[in-house]
C-alpha cells in the first residue's frame, strides 16, 4: 500500500524492499534533496509560463500602443445607426436581407452598424476589431483609416463625402463589371 515514490525516498519496509538493495541514510538524504529541487524547479516553469502569458495578453507598449489607441480614436468618430428594420420583417427574419459580411449573420431590429466612408454597413462589434487590425473595408478593402485622415482635416465635409460616393460608385462598377 505504500506510494513507489516515498518507498524509493524514505526506504520504508514495503514489498518493494525485497526486490531492491536497503538504501543508506545518505542516500536517502540525497534522494529526498533531489525531490524537493525537482518540486522547485517544476513550480518555477509553471510560474514562468503563467507570467509570460500574462504578458503576452496585456496590451502591447510604446510605439504599437500610440497606433492603437489612434486608430481607437478615429473608429469612435466613424458613423453609427440603429437597424430599423420595416414592421412587416419584423418577426419575419426570412425578409431581411441585409447581413453583415463579418459574422454572415442578419441585421436585428435596434443592433448597433458602423457606418463606413465607402457606405458599407456592418455589425459595430463585429468590424471594430477587424478595423483594429486591418484598417480596411471587409468588402472593398476602401482603406478606411486613410479617408479619415483626409476627413480629419477636411471636417468631414460635402467634398470628402462626393469623393467618398465617387469611390464607391467606382468599386460596384468594378464587382460588377
Amino acid at each position: 500500500g505504500a506510494c513507489p515514490c516515498l518507498t524509493l525516498v524514505w526506504g520504508s519496509s514495503s514489498a518493494l524492499d525485497t526486490h531492491l538493495p536497503p538504501q543508506k541514510p545518505l542516500q536517502q538524504l540525497w534522494n529526498a534533496i533531489l525531490l524537493v529541487a525537482m518540486l522547485l524547479c517544476t513550480g518555477l516553469v509553471v510560474q514562468a509560463q503563467r507570467q509570460a502569458s500574462r504578458q503576452s495578453q496585456q496590451e502591447p507598449s510604446g510605439q504599437a500602443d500610440l497606433f492603437k489607441r489612434r486608430i481607437v480614436r478615429r473608429l469612435a468618430s466613424l458613423k453609427t445607426r440603429r437597424c430599423r428594420l420595416s414592421r412587416v420583417a419584423q418577426g419575419h427574419p426570412e425578409l431581411v436581407t441585409e447581413t453583415c459580411a463579418v459574422c454572415l449573420d442578419y441585421f436585428c431590429n435596434k443592433q448597433w452598424l458602423r457606418v463606413l466612408p465607402c457606405k458599407h454597413e456592418f455589425h459595430r462589434d463585429c468590424v471594430d476589431p477587424w478595423l483594429i487590425l486591418q484598417q480596411t473595408c471587409p468588402l472593398c478593402k476602401f482603406n478606411v483609416l486613410e479617408m479619415m485622415t483626409y476627413n480629419d482635416q477636411l471636417n468631414y465635409n460635402a467634398s470628402s463625402q462626393e469623393l467618398c460616393d465617387r469611390i464607391h460608385s467606382r468599386v460596384l462598377k468594378g464587382c460588377r463589371g
